[in-house]
């Protein structure tokens, strides 16, 4: 009798990447064990600070584990050094500031940059990173350095580096925050069809739950640890993580008494607060302005009033940050006069800033910018102190206030922030990129400007931090302070 044999093929599918009792640098108690397949859409959310880029730092091999086997990269460990190179030429990951990956500072040699080093054929990386330019909408911007991109920009170059060297993993941390809603919409389902369609493993970390549908898993972190799981689109919760899904992050000033168009991109809303008055804070007269051939203002008058919020909204690239950058003298107008407080604005000339005399140039600059504090877009590039509140107090001990009272000014500024104060004697460096916005924040606001200029304040900041920042905002304003924000 013959015996029927019956063969059961079993199939064991090994995870691409194992992440076992990892413990986070700078976070206390934390321990994240995870897997991720290959090929898998894969989103990392969690409040700011919960440990969402360390976790990408360690996963791409910026950070090297304390022990062996803590991370498993396709059989590579980066605990040992001599794994590092080829885990590198395996993942690539996009930073949260565009500033902090940037190889060259021309766009079209970074971009290039990847390729040439993979040692791909000179018409295979012109074919590859011009599409990728276009795709990301930065074509225009391939002969020019990074310095004059806006930010949106500035982040669309580089994640067309990025993309250019197809890895096998890509990690991009809060990669479209800087986009409008229609181009973050159009280029996070762009990234997830193309990773599927090489086969890629993608990890995002991500505060925007609209895309949360697109993923295969998602890890929600709260505190360095693992809090949620989720395998399919569901509710995540104010608790473990919240994101705003909104334009502007969320943030609703409600209905806008004036609008008023800027130029054909650009649309200034005015909102005033519960006591606002006629008195100009910044005038401009008659101003004309280009940047990098583009027309931004063109015999521009307008009266920025106090106890008001402004809002300048436009695409990337439309100029905002460039009019906000005028109004305490980071950039020089071509024609016309800008006012601060009755202050002229002087325009800057070969031998410095026209009309001042040389002994009077530094005071008379700087009291017009604290006049009118600027948080930049990229605010964590300007910090530098060895903890958080002796750098929120360098503003006020440079005004000759004394410690006290600027360790007062700073510690008032930082709660108003809602940065919490176990973080305050922290190296401003190892905060998360949100805490670092909020810090920065924070160092402008202990100054007290009557003036606030914010450039994209709420970008990659979670749902707590953009409600706080958006209460300071309506606080500053009740005081009688005038506040000028950018957006889209």
């Amino acid at each position: 009798m013959q015996n029927n044999l019956f063969y059961v093929k079993i199939s064991v599918m090994s995870a691409l990447i194992k992440v076992k009792n990892l413990q986070l640098k700078y976070i206390p108690g934390s321990e994240i064990s995870l897997e991720i397949e290959r090929g898998q859409i894969v989103g990392i959310t969690g409040k700011n600070g919960s440990g969402k880029s360390l976790l990408a730092a360690y996963l791409s091999g910026l950070i090297r584990p304390e022990k062996m086997g803590e991370i498993i990269i396709e059989g590579l460990d980066p605990f040992h050094t001599v794994d590092l190179p080829k885990i590198h030429k395996k993942v690539s990951i996009a930073l949260q500031n565009p500033q902090d990956g940037i190889v060259f500072g021309h766009v079209r040699r970074d971009v290039i940059f990847g390729p040439e080093n993979l040692g791909l054929d000179r018409d295979t990386i012109l074919k590859r990173t011009e599409g990728l330019l276009k795709k990301f909408n930065v074509f225009h911007t391939r002969h020019k350095d990074y310095s004059n991109l806006s930010g949106g920009e500035r982040q669309r170059a580089y994640l067309t580096a990025i993309f250019a060297m197809k890895p096998e993993i890509i990690i991009l941390d809060e990669p479209f925050s800087m986009q409008d809603r229609d181009e973050r919409d159009e280029l996070i389902r762009w990234t997830v069809k193309t990773a599927k369609k090489y086969g890629q493993t993608l990890i995002v970390v991500s505060h925007d739950s609209d895309y949360f549908n697109l993923f295969d898993k998602i890890y929600t972190l709260k505190k360095g640890r693992i809090a949620g799981n989720l395998e399919e689109h569901g509710e995540l919760g104010e608790e473990e993580g919240l994101s705003l899904s909104s334009d502007e992050g969320g943030v609703f000033f409600g209905n806008s008494t004036n609008i008023y168009s800027i130029n054909e991109n650009v649309t200034l809303y005015e909102y005033p607060g519960d006591d606002p008055t006629d008195e100009s804070l910044i005038r401009f007269e008659n101003v004309t302005f280009d940047y990098s051939g583009n027309s931004i203002l063109s015999d521009f008058s307008f009266d920025f009033k106090r106890g008001r919020l402004y809002r300048l909204s436009g695409p990337t690239g439309s100029g905002k940050t460039t009019i906000l950058s005028l109004m305490n003298g980071t950039k020089k107008i071509k024609a016309g006069s800008i006012y601060v407080k009755e202050n002229k604005i002087p325009q800057k000339g070969k031998n410095g800033w026209q009309g001042i005399e040389t002994e009077n140039r530094y005071n008379y600059i700087n009291s017009i910018r604290r006049n009118a504090g600027l948080v930049t877009q990229f605010p964590e590039d300007t910090l530098f102190e060895n903890t958080v509140l002796l750098d929120v107090m360098y503003g006020p001990l440079r005004m000759g206030i004394s410690k006290d009272d600027a360790g007062k000014k700073a510690r008032e500024a930082l709660h108003m922030v809602g940065l919490e104060k176990m973080k305050w004697d922290m190296d401003p460096f190892k905060l998360s990129g949100g805490e670092k916005r909020c810090a920065a924040i924070a160092g402008i606001l202990a100054m007290g400007p009557d003036i606030l200029l914010m450039d994209e304040p709420f970008s990659g900041l979670d749902r707590e931090k953009t409600e706080k920042i958006q209460k300071m905002i309506h606080e500053y304003i009740e005081k009688g302070h005038t506040v000028i924000i950018t957006g889209h």
